[in-house]
């Protein structure tokens, strides 16, 4: 019978009842196969005791494929832009201005493309100094069903659109419209909006609904709205009823996008600015076609 060699013990030693063991399982024929199949068990597991933190080639290959899979769980998504409609250097000497005035600046997030649209009126942006002089009640704007999230959606052709998931509006786009047009109208009106200041018992003069039937935005074209407007005494007879299209051109950034959609607002406070001061007067406003009573 050819002699077994022993195997060459390692700096911790192998058990001698493991080696003695195995030799049994060798010797001993079929009757102690399973005593040299524990030997061998034995065996690998004092190898691997043998040389702690290391692992035979395959398995080192499998535990690093499966430690760069847990990092990028762990590293997840990146965490969205975030955007907004109002502008904070559109607040002047304490007082905000409103989106369209020829005196507001882009912000820095947009990449200093400018976003002065159209002219301000007489007298807007001048706040007051014993208070607003009229409440308003801005209703919540209406907008496409397909606009109602935070998600930007950007038109590609005739036919697609294009949702940005890692670009997103701070709040529902029906909010950040609501809320940049209504601190436009209350500074160019000098007026309280009822639904933001926390004016909820003080009945206003005059209640303001908006709807926006189209507002569609395409990098490198233009941000394009459709708007109607409603502009009403609250306590009497008189309103305006209003239509007009407004356009701005946007870059071929998604930051020029939003700072054409800050000139849409401006455009739109100037126009519902206008409505309700020819209401007050009881003049005529453009856009305006049609009374109510």
């Amino acid at each position: 019978m050819t002699p077994i060699a022993a195997p060459r013990r390692t700096k911790t030693g192998l058990a001698s009842t493991s080696w003695k063991a195995f030799r049994r399982g060798a010797s001993g024929g079929g009757a102690s196969r399973a005593g040299a199949a524990d030997a061998t068990v034995a065996l690998s597991d004092a190898t691997l005791r043998s040389a702690p933190g290391r692992l035979p080639s395959g398995l080192t290959s499998w535990a690093l494929g499966l430690a760069a899979l847990g990092l990028a769980a762990c590293a997840g998504p990146s965490a969205p832009r975030i955007y907004t409609l109002q502008d904070p250097s559109a607040i002047v000497g304490g007082a905000q201005m409103a989106p369209g005035s020829d005196r507001m600046a882009s912000p820095a997030a947009a990449g200093g493309v400018s976003a002065a649209a159209g002219n301000t009126s007489a007298g807007a942006g001048n706040a007051s100094a014993s208070g607003p002089t009229r409440f308003i009640d801005v209703a919540p704007v209406i907008i496409p069903e397909r606009l109602r999230r935070r998600q930007l959606v950007l038109r590609t052709d005739a036919t697609q659109l294009r949702v940005l998931e890692e670009d997103r509006w701070s709040a529902s786009l029906a909010d950040e419209l609501h809320d940049a047009i209504s601190f436009g109208l209350q500074s160019q009106l000098n007026a309280a909006d009822v639904s933001q200041t926390g004016l909820a018992g003080k009945a206003p003069s005059y209640r303001i609904s908006i709807e926006f039937n189209q507002l569609d935005a395409q990098q490198g074209g233009a941000v394009r709205a459709n708007v109607s407007w409603l502009v009403k005494q609250v306590s009497g007879p008189n309103g305006r009823v209003c239509q007009a299209r407004f356009d701005a051109p946007a870059g071929a950034q998604v930051a020029d996008v939003i700072v054409a959609h800050q000139r849409i607002v401006g455009q739109v406070v100037d126009a519902v600015a206008a409505s309700q001061r020819a209401l007050e007067s009881g003049g005529t406003a453009p856009y305006c076609s049609a009374s109510v009573g």
